[in-house]
C-alpha cells in the first residue's frame, strides 16, 4: 500500500498531534528508537528486511568498545564528546560478546575482533558500507604491531560516523512504513 501524506501528515511523513508540533529529525528520531526496546525492536525487523541489520549491529558494538576504552583511558575525542556519546542505548541491549572478551586493557583484541567482523571487506561476516579509505585506514593499522587506542579511537569513531549516516537514512525510510505508521500515536505521545 501506498502511504500518501494526508492531512494530518507533515512533510517527513510523521503525523503531527497538533499543528503546533515541529517534526522530528532524522537524527533525534535515531536517538530516540535507540533509547526504547519497543522502537528499536521495530527498527530493526525493518533494517533486516532491508538487508541493513549490519549497521545497527555494528553501531551497537562500536558504540559500547568506544565509549568503555574512551571513559577507561580517558581519551579524548571531540566528535565523540560533542556529538556520539549522546547516543544512549536502551538498557536491554546487553553488553556485546566482542566487548565482554578478555580484561578491559586487551582492546587490541576487541577492535581486531570488531576489524573483522565490519572491516575486513568480503572476509567481513557483516560487511559495513564505508568508504575505501576508511576501510584502508583500519587495514594499515591493524597491519602494524604497534599500533595504539589513540590510532585506534578516532578510526572507529570515523567508521561510527558513517553507520549513523547510514541508520538515519534507513530510519527515513522506516518511517514511511505501515509498522512506524502505526506505531506513530504511540511515539509522538511518549515523546519519540
Amino acid at each position: 500500500t501506498n502511504h500518501k501524506p494526508t492531512a494530518g501528515h507533515n512533510i517527513s511523513g510523521v503525523r503531527s498531534l497538533s499543528e503546533d508540533i515541529e517534526p522530528v529529525g532524522a537524527e533525534t528520531a535515531l536517538r530516540m528508537v535507540l533509547q526504547k526496546s519497543e522502537y528499536l525492536t521495530l527498527f530493526a525487523q525493518f533494517l533486516e528486511k532491508e538487508y541493513s541489520l549490519e549497521n545497527l549491529l555494528a553501531f551497537i558494538e562500536l558504540h559500547q568498545f568506544l565509549d568503555a576504552m574512551i571513559s577507561e583511558y580517558q581519551i579524548f575525542n571531540e566528535l565523540w564528546n560533542d556529538h556520539f556519546r549522546m547516543f544512549v542505548l536502551c538498557k536491554e541491549i546487553p553488553v556485546s560478546f566482542i566487548n565482554q572478551q578478555g580484561q578491559k586493557d586487551e582492546w587490541g583484541l576487541k577492535f581486531k575482533m570488531l576489524h573483522e567482523k565490519y572491516l575486513n571487506g568480503h572476509y567481513s561476516v557483516y560487511e559495513l558500507n564505508v568508504s575505501g579509505t576508511l576501510r584502508k585506514q583500519c587495514m594499515l593499522i591493524i597491519q602494524r604491531p604497534d599500533y595504539t587506542l589513540d590510532d585506534v579511537i578516532p578510526l572507529l569513531v570515523s567508521v561510527l560516523q558513517t553507520v549513523i549516516h547510514l541508520l538515519m537514512d534507513s530510519l527515513s525510510r522506516f518511517r514511511q512504513t505501515p509498522e512506524y505508521l502505526n506505531a506513530e500515536h504511540l511515539i509522538i505521545e511518549r515523546g519519540l
